[in-house]
């Protein structure tokens, strides 16, 4: 009797052994597709995060860059106006918050537009703060994919820009004459350069150069920048959709995945006990 009783005893381990060696050979044997329904639900996830980010990451559609002393109460309200009437999203600087730190609070404004308008004029140049401004916008547009940057002579040639000849010259001399830093002197010119010879729009090109019908011409061309922009960040909310149907049903495979292992699992202890 002690015996045989002995016998059960040890064969009972012996018997558990083996299903516990089994689990852990099924175990084994799905770790390599238990690892790739983890891996690819981080690549799922890693998708729709940047698309998600791509295709909402502009604040305003146009920031409107310009020489307060020419402009402000003139061109660049009217043309503000007119934007704004064509349901266009426009930034201009009095729109600013008080109390608020003016220059990074400007800095994000051109990271956050899609459409930067440089409103180039007889004083522009004139302006640090405005240079300033106009390299932070052609950094922006080396550095963010989509950003748009249109330039407008108001009253000046584009040539004069360009080749900082006319009254850009003029202002060129007096900042070479107060010290300014020599580097930063010539990264303006280099973007006054680069600025120039993007396509934009002249008043003397317009018919009898009235302001009216040019400011009408530029809002048609920002309308259809936006509209390019708009079909072209619209595919990657197309592509967000699809990337959401896919996790979904790789979540779904893996809660079936993880029942039929785990519900296979508990029938072998439920036997072995």
């Amino acid at each position: 009797m002690n015996t045989s009783r002995s016998t059960h005893a040890t064969a009972a381990p012996s018997s558990f052994s083996r299903r516990s060696n089994r689990w852990k050979y099924k175990l084994w044997k799905n770790s390599p597709l238990l690892f790739f329904f983890l891996c690819f639900s981080l690549f799922l996830k890693s998708v729709n995060t940047s698309s998600s980010t791509h295709a909402n990451r502009w604040k305003n559609e146009v920031f409107l860059s310009f020489r307060g002393v020419d402009t402000r109460n003139g061109f660049t309200d009217h043309l503000s106006l007119a934007l704004r009437n064509a349901d266009i999203n426009t930034f201009v600087d009095y729109q600013l918050r008080r109390g608020e730190n003016i220059q990074s609070e400007l800095y994000r404004e051109i990271e956050g537009s899609r459409i930067a308008v440089v409103i180039f004029s007889k004083r522009y140049a004139e302006s640090r703060w405005c240079l300033r401004e106009l390299s932070k916008i052609m950094r922006c547009r080396e550095d963010q994919e989509g950003k748009i940057v249109y330039p407008i002579f108001h009253d000046v040639d584009p040539s004069e820009v360009r080749e900082q000849s006319g009254s850009f010259g003029e202002a060129f001399r007096k900042h070479e004459e107060r010290d300014e830093d020599p580097n930063e002197v010539d990264q303006w010119r280099k973007d006054l350069k680069a600025c120039a010879d993007l396509s934009g729009r002249n008043p003397k090109t317009t018919a009898d150069r009235r302001e009216g019908l040019f400011i009408q011409n530029v809002v048609g061309d920002i309308i259809a920048i936006t509209k390019t922009t708009r079909i072209q960040t619209s595919q990657p909310t197309t592509r967000l959709g699809i990337w959401n149907t896919l996790s979904r049903l790789q979540e779904l495979a893996t809660v079936i995945f993880f029942f039929n292992f785990f519900s296979d699992w508990s029938t072998r202890i439920t036997l072995a006990f």
